[in-house]
């Protein structure tokens, strides 16, 4: 579901389209940062994660790990805006979202070989949930072709899903600060993913 607002969107060159995002591993220290953001921003985030105790960390006001800045964020969050961000494992809020980001660590096997398994993993786990007309983003240093691959998987399934890419490169701890002040590069499988 798409809203729209005068204030202008990350991710959407300058629009001012609103959108329900869900970020997968959204307790980490990729997804946590990104969803505090992006609800500042007025974007409304479901943060989904298996790590229940991550999960109530979150939920007490507290970030389970280091990040400049980020404590603030995510105390506004809760306290002037808590109808953007949602808390969950609950997978299956995927299907409200209009834009899925994926974030995982760097998938390589144990000799730093490039493994396509933990994406195409995380995502086979989000299958029963996705719908024609969302977009999926890979949010992680994945190895090129990664994003193409998918794209193709989804649409041999029968599934109109756009498959973005934007790479993970911000400092770690830093992430808050550097999604306002760095630029972010995404790139898309379609003109239909952002």
């Amino acid at each position: 579901k798409r809203r729209r607002t005068d204030a202008p969107a990350v991710g959407s060159c300058g629009s001012a389209e609103l959108l329900d995002v869900a970020v997968i591993d959204g307790a980490g220290r990729v997804g946590l940062p990104l969803g505090l953001v992006l609800a500042e921003l007025g974007h409304r985030v479901r943060l989904l994660d298996r790590d229940s105790a991550a999960l109530e960390t979150i939920r007490k006001g507290s970030l389970p790990f280091l990040e400049e800045k980020g404590p603030d964020l995510l105390t506004r969050c809760l306290a002037e805006f808590p109808d953007r961000l949602q808390i969950s494992s609950d997978y299956s809020l995927v299907r409200e979202c209009t834009v899925i980001i994926v974030t995982v660590g760097t998938p390589v096997d144990e000799h730093l070989n490039p493994d396509f398994t933990v994406v195409e993993a995380g995502v086979r786990a989000l299958r029963p949930f996705l719908r024609d007309g969302q977009t999926l983003m890979l949010r992680s240093p994945v190895f090129p072709g990664t994003a193409e691959r998918l794209a193709a998987k989804l649409k041999e399934e029968g599934l109109d899903v756009g498959v973005a890419f934007c790479p993970e490169r911000l400092a770690e701890g830093r992430r808050v600060t550097e999604l306002r002040e760095v630029p972010q590069l995404l790139a898309g499988s379609s003109a239909s993913a952002p």
